[in-house]
């Protein structure tokens, strides 16, 4: 797990022998708390501040998983030959926790972790880390209380459109009218930005477009900036009130922020056509298919274009720690990251991702797919991670699509000068949109009663 490997097919830029013997070390305290941890993925990083490092999640005796992360946040990670990825945790009790940190105390590592990371045991039924620093003997009250899942199951609504079993004719209309050519103009129009990187001026010049595009569709458009002092490009969250359930949300979101091989160079030639334009394209041609068609829903529905997702999913934190704040009320939540690459001698696969997710929300959203697109399969993908990981974390159900059974790893231009319009798979761009659509507009309820008569684009002027 200690080579040179990383999913931008670079060396990372640090001395890999010095992270071997970190991680020998971390494998010894854990082999005196249940015998030798069996490593099942290891993920290269680098933080915004430049830190890098790895992270290494294994498992042991007793059932409970493990995460030790060596640096800064989390991006993308390698399956290792051990097995499948493991995410989340169920099985680690405080008591365990306790003990790690003692065996790791006992080992002399705990001043490594000090100086350059944590170790992170995901306890009980928290659906994501848990972070406890040395010390820690149990976990608070309030971190459990968010963390739970708001939700296990699917809303009445949408289990009895199951069980009926017979597509919406008004949702059919829609999908029918996405066209691969549309979408395409948009990731083409996002790709001719030199960079998106969330950091840049040309991410804010992004930023304002589609916060245009969005209010000259009829949505409520508010930007949500993050940070500190315009250190990053804002959310862009466009918003319809539901006519029946207003306070109740249905949510779509795409991160419009790209970046290159450098994380932090404004100057590198970052178009993102893939990652994540054609998110981006995804959410906004729903936005002008909804204002064509004069669409109402019984739920409010918001459209979210995140940035600072290729710094560690920041404007998706901030936005979906705001809704908790809020208590609000968030019935699904569907994250579309690279919808347009096809693997090559592949179908086309409507893909999800296969951590830090709802599972009840999945089978839903496989089972909407079936429905309106049933000459394609449904599968699921390792790739991590996105935006939905954000509202997962504060308990709201949420899914990511994906674009295959993959990881991100294998699109051979990920975060690279040459992730163009061109490498863009108009099919399986088609396809995805359309899944992630079929679901967002099947949990949002049309309301035939309340759509505009004329069914004219409802165009504001800007």
């Amino acid at each position: 797990f200690a080579d040179s490997r990383s999913v931008t097919n670079q060396a990372p830029p640090f001395d890999t022998m010095a992270i071997v013997g970190r991680c020998v070390g971390l494998a010894a305290a854990l082999a005196m708390v249940a015998g030798s941890p069996v490593l099942k993925e290891a993920c290269w990083h680098l933080a915004p501040s430049g830190e890098a490092g790895w992270e290494l999640r294994g498992e042991y005796a007793g059932g409970a998983r493990l995460w030790v992360e060596l640096g800064g946040n989390n991006t993308n990670c390698l399956p290792t030959p051990a097995g499948e990825a493991v995410w989340v945790a169920e099985a680690a009790t405080v008591a365990e926790v306790s003990a790690v940190r003692a065996a790791v105390a006992r080992s002399g590592a705990a001043r490594e972790l000090a100086s350059i990371g944590t170790v992170v045991v995901v306890a009980g039924f928290l659906p994501s880390v848990v972070d406890l620093p040395i010390g820690t003997q149990q976990i608070p009250a309030a971190t459990r209380a968010l963390r739970e899942p708001r939700t296990h199951k699917a809303p009445p609504h949408v289990v009895a459109d199951l069980a009926k079993g017979q597509s919406n004719p008004v949702i059919e209309t829609v999908l029918r009218q996405v066209a691969a050519a549309n979408l395409l103009e948009t990731v083409t129009h996002l790709s001719s930005y030199h960079t998106r990187l969330s950091t840049s001026e040309e991410a804010v010049t992004a930023e304002t477009w589609i916060a245009s595009e969005m209010i000259r569709y009829g949505f409520q458009v508010e930007t949500f900036p993050f940070g500190e002092d315009g250190q990053y490009s804002a959310n862009v969250i466009a918003t319809r009130k539901g006519t029946k359930f207003p306070e109740q949300l249905v949510i779509t979101g795409a991160h419009y922020d790209s970046r290159s091989t450098d994380t932090r160079d404004k100057t590198m030639r970052a178009p993102g056509a893939d990652d994540n334009g054609s998110g981006s394209a995804a959410v906004i041609e729903l936005a002008k298919l909804i204002s064509q068609n004069g669409l109402q829903f019984e739920y409010t529905i918001v459209l979210c274009l995140f940035s600072g997702e290729e710094q560690g999913l920041l404007g998706s934190k901030a936005y979906a720690n705001h809704l908790a704040d809020l208590n609000s009320e968030v019935v699904a939540m569907f994250n579309s990251d690279m919808l347009g690459y096809k693997l090559p001698t592949t179908e086309v696969t409507i893909s999800y991702k296969d951590r830090s997710v709802a599972d009840w929300l999945v089978e839903a959203s496989k089972a909407y797919s079936a429905m309106y697109l049933p000459d394609y399969p449904t599968g699921m993908s390792s790739s991590c991670c996105s935006d939905y990981i954000s509202f997962h974390d504060v308990g709201y159900p949420a899914i990511g699509l994906f674009e295959n059974t993959a990881s991100a790893s294998n699109y051979p231009h990920y975060h690279k000068s040459t992730d163009l319009p061109s490498e863009i798979n108009a099919e399986n761009h088609e396809v995805l949109t359309r899944a992630m659509a079929a679901s967002f507009l099947s949990f949002a309820v049309p309301d035939d009663d309340a759509m505009i008569a004329s069914k004219a684009p409802v165009y504001q002027q800007i």
